[in-house]
């Protein structure tokens, strides 16, 4: 668990798995990105394969890096499709929880080879 603030009232804490969930849907939410082969239940309710996918090193003073696997489509700029998934993940993060980012670290797993159908 990871403390996000505490006073008079009591503290407020967050879990990695929670932290984990709000980086993998930012990332999805991003064109290119796809879904690491598992499916909704799994990556909501299996945290053996999100933490596995996802890392999150807290480092004090409510600051945390993110090491994040993910895979993409075929066809799109790798460069520009991770930029831009840095780019929402630290946005989330540090909207829904105040937490601040330093670092996201991506690592590319996997090609989606399959063709998208045009409907």
């Amino acid at each position: 668990m990871i403390k996000l603030r505490e006073d008079e009232k009591g503290q407020l804490q967050v879990s990695e798995e929670v932290i984990a969930i709000i980086a993998n849907n930012a990332a999805l939410e991003i064109q290119g990105v796809v879904n690491n082969n598992y499916n909704l239940a799994k990556r909501l309710w299996g945290k053996k394969k999100i933490l596995k996918d996802i890392k999150i090193d807290f480092s004090g003073e409510e600051k945390i890096n993110i090491f994040m696997n993910i895979s993409i489509d075929f066809g799109y700029k790798i460069p520009e499709v991770m930029q831009e998934v840095q780019k929402n993940v630290k946005i989330s993060i540090e909207n829904m929880t105040g937490l601040t980012v330093e670092q996201i670290d991506l690592n590319i797993t996997g090609i989606n080879l399959t063709k998208k159908e045009s409907k």
